[in-house]
């Protein structure tokens, strides 16, 4: 991992019971913020991800895992649900654009 430096941001990816924080270089592009994010979840839950406690149930990170991007729709509030962000073909947009 590189050097977090005022070209970083932080962000917050939610799956199930899991919060995941991320610092990431806000001039990369959402192809380079995906494969850094399966990378890690890949590493730090093997066996899958939890997405239900009682009765327990692991999701594995697929392969070919595709992943959508979003933010709040009002912030502080995930009740209110999410808005879609568009990454651009083949995730070319950067969490700046």
């Amino acid at each position: 991992m590189s050097t977090v430096d005022e070209a970083h941001i932080s962000v917050r990816f939610k799956h199930g019971v899991h919060t995941i924080y991320l610092f990431v270089d806000a001039l990369a592009p959402f192809s380079a913020v995906t494969q850094e994010l399966l990378d890690l979840l890949r590493e730090r839950y093997p066996s899958g991800l939890t997405t239900s406690v009682a009765p327990p149930k692991q999701t594995p990170v697929p392969s070919d895992a595709k992943l959508a991007y979003g933010v709040l729709t009002v912030p502080n509030d995930p009740s209110r649900g999410w808005k879609r962000l568009k990454v651009g073909e083949d995730e070319k947009y950067n969490p700046t654009k």
